[in-house]
């Protein structure tokens, strides 16, 4: 059987031997899926089951821990639903924690810190 070669399988020798297997011949060609991107249009809540890995548990000092009242100001934490704490460190080195169910988003704890800390505001960390 006689046939020819593409152009990027010739060898420099043109008396050289080239043999080429095809796998799937008969198959018509199907162009492979592309990779989703991660946090592309949609959020993400708290209770999400999505980390790979679990994060150390820090070391806090008794005396810079403040637990929070009950949330107020538009924040409805649902005692019937799951919840869960979560730790806020400020620059100043004081850590907060407070309850939150498990449907709320990254801008309801901002409001939280908002609502808590009027005179908090956001700085650039590095």
């Amino acid at each position: 059987m006689q046939s020819q070669c593409p152009k990027e399988f010739q060898p420099a020798d043109p008396r050289t031997k080239v043999e080429l297997h095809l796998l799937r011949r008969d198959e018509n060609y199907f162009e492979p899926n592309k990779p989703q991107s991660a946090f592309h249009g949609i959020g993400r809540t708290l209770g999400s089951n999505n980390s790979s890995s679990t994060p150390s548990k820090p070391t806090v000092f008794a005396s810079s821990i403040i637990t929070t009242p009950p949330p107020s100001m538009g924040l409805v934490v649902d005692s019937t639903l799951p919840t869960t704490s979560i730790q806020i460190r400020f620059t100043e080195g004081t850590l907060m924690v407070s309850r939150f169910n498990y449907h709320h988003t990254i801008r309801d704890v901002r409001g939280f810190i908002d609502a808590q800390r009027p005179w908090f505001r956001p700085q650039s960390l590095s």
